[in-house]
């Protein structure tokens, strides 16, 4: 399992809707090399909003 710690990059491929996690039902997924889903609550944009998976 890989974790980003507060303040890491990370590059969003696109986004989906799924269990809320503090109230946000969006979920990415992060093309970090491992394709891993991470809840939207925990993640700021920067630039536009990710795309629809």
């Amino acid at each position: 399992m890989r974790y980003a710690h507060k303040g890491d990059v990370v590059s969003i491929f696109c986004k989906v809707p799924g269990e809320k996690v503090k109230g946000n039902p969006l979920w990415y997924l992060l093309t970090d090399g491992t394709w891993a889903w991470g809840p939207a609550a925990h993640i700021d944009n920067i630039g536009p909003a990710p795309r629809w998976c």
